[in-house]
């Protein structure tokens, strides 16, 4: 006879989480909490040049090929911009590690020195301009982001120098920032260059150094910024990697792909499907082109993937969507 249990399933260890009560999962294969899955791996700096060694032939980053940009106007005036995309460009995992090193060398050229602050201003929500009110002094930003930075330029004492990332018709807005700020200018290329011309040994971090500062997005209240030690974000690769030798290839942390050698093709909202607002009639989208095994999306873009797929579905009709209400 089957007995029922009366132990309630355990979660894992209760514990005190900020003032909140929470739980602790640890895998029971392991004592103690583990710091790093890779021998003689202490820092995501060593296990970058290690994963980066291992797989230098296989492409690591892509992005699409910008064929041609046009404006489109609909039947109430309205104008909107329409991009047609080639095939993905990649670079490979040896490229990257030499385009990391050239560009840190160009960064101490400009004066920028370890454990200086660098923000990467990348457009999400208004209040993540609270980032720039810590001690920044440098900015990486694109071509939307530097026209912002300029509009506030007066608010930004501690900035020093702003590094753009090169796009088409950006040069307005370089322009306007040498004239209106006292920023020094450069652009992502030529930090790289910079660097390649005359290259400086590497300094690594340790464990214990701050890694990064991540803003959150503030849905509930203010964005709040939580720093993460280079170790702490190592040990969290490491933890979801116990689990399942396999789960690398599912986390949505680039540096866990990094590790197992996976192939990472960027995309963005408005270019994602076939018909994403950006793209123009008759050519692919991102995913069309890139055909991921894995995405890894927040649920604002999730909800544009089944819009697409729902409009496609409908414009068939027939046996096709009732199978589709069904699934």
């Amino acid at each position: 006879m089957l007995r029922e249990s009366n132990d309630a399933k355990k979660r894992g260890l209760l514990v005190d989480a900020g003032g909140e009560p929470g739980y602790a999962v640890r895998n029971h294969r392991f004592a103690s909490p583990v710091e790093s899955l890779w021998e003689g791996v202490s820092t995501l700096a060593e296990l970058f040049e290690q994963s980066c060694k291992r797989f230098a032939c296989k492409p690591l980053l892509g992005s699409r090929e910008l064929i041609s940009r046009g404006t489109e106007v609909s039947q109430d005036g309205r104008s909107f911009e329409k991009l047609h995309l080639g095939n993905y460009q990649w670079i490979s995992y040896g490229e990257a590690f030499k385009a990391v090193c050239n560009i840190a060398s160009g960064l101490l050229q400009l004066g920028i020195k370890k454990n200086d602050r660098i923000a990467i201003f990348c457009e999400t929500r208004a209040e993540w301009f609270l980032a720039l009110q810590t001690e920044v002094s440098t900015v990486i930003c694109g071509h939307k982001e530097l026209r912002k930075l300029i509009g506030i330029s007066g608010q930004l004492d501690t900035v020093k120098h702003v590094i753009y990332i090169a796009e088409d018709s950006i040069s307005t807005e370089v322009s306007q920032a040498k004239e209106n700020t006292s920023w020094m200018i450069t652009s992502f290329t030529e930090v790289e260059r910079m660097g390649m011309e005359k290259p400086v040994d590497a300094d690594l971090p340790i464990s214990s150094d701050l890694a990064v500062i991540m803003y959150t997005s503030g849905s509930t209240g203010l964005p709040k910024g939580v720093m993460m030690m280079r170790g702490n974000v190592l040990a969290t690769v490491s933890a979801v990697m116990t689990i399942s030798p396999s789960i690398g290839t599912k986390c949505p942390m680039q540096i866990a792909m990094d590790a197992a050698g996976i192939s990472i093709g960027y995309a963005s909202l408005l270019t994602l499907t076939d018909t994403s607002d950006k793209i123009k009639k008759g050519t692919k989208g991102d995913a069309s082109v890139l055909r991921p095994t894995l995405m890894a999306a927040v649920p604002a873009i999730l909800d544009r993937v089944r819009d697409a797929v729902r409009k496609k579905v409908d414009a068939k009709g027939g046996l096709l969507k009732k199978l589709f209400d069904v699934a």
